[in-house]
């Protein structure tokens, strides 16, 4: 099973119209736990949605894996 997750590092950056309605954002300090409450409802993968998607959001995250 494979979960997407909408990743906020800033909440002023660039939306797209209608995109996100009615989805909760993760922000990098709750993703772990928030990858591990899907890992425990059966998720074996998650695909994350940086917003912004910038070279710098990228690195932040992937310094958050273990």
């Amino acid at each position: 099973r494979s979960a997407c997750v909408l990743v906020e590092l800033e909440p002023d950056a660039v939306r797209r119209p209608r995109s996100d309605e009615g989805i909760e954002p993760v922000t990098p300090d709750g993703l772990r736990a928030h990858l591990r409450g899907l890992e425990q409802a059966g998720a074996d993968e998650a695909i994350l949605i940086l917003r912004p998607i910038t070279e710098q959001s990228i690195e932040t995250i992937g310094a958050l894996r273990p």
